[in-house]
C-alpha cells in the first residue's frame, strides 16, 4: 500500500484515479476499480435523467465498500465515502484543479 496525500484524501490503498470513461464507466466497472484499492470514477453525464443516475449510484456503492467518485461539471468531482448517503443525505465535494 502507497500513501500519499491522494490516498489519504480519498481514503483508497492505491494512488490511482479510474479514468471516467462515458458509456464504459458504469456502477460494476467503478466498483471494480474500488474495490482493488484505487478510486472509480463516473461520469455522471452519461445518464438522461436524474433518476437513473441515483440508480446508478446505488448500484455502485452495493457492489463495494470503497471510495467513489462521480465526474461532475468541471473542476468538481463528488466523492461518496460508503458510510454516508450521497443521494439522501451527506456528499462530501472534494474540488480538484
Amino acid at each position: 500500500m502507497f500513501k500519499t496525500r491522494i490516498t489519504e484524501l480519498f481514503g483508497i490503498e492505491y494512488p490511482i484515479v479510474g479514468g471516467c470513461m462515458m458509456h464504459i464507466s458504469g456502477p460494476e466497472f467503478v466498483a471494480a476499480i474500488s474495490n482493488a484499492g484505487a478510486l472509480g470514477m463516473m461520469a455522471s453525464a452519461m445518464f438522461d435523467t436524474q433518476e437513473k443516475f441515483r440508480q446508478a449510484v446505488r448500484r455502485a456503492k452495493s457492489l463495494t465498500d470503497g471510495s467513489l467518485g462521480f465526474r461532475r461539471e468541471r473542476p468538481h468531482i463528488v466523492v461518496l465515502r460508503l458510510g454516508e448517503s450521497a443521494i439522501a443525505r451527506k456528499v462530501e465535494i472534494k474540488a480538484l484543479e
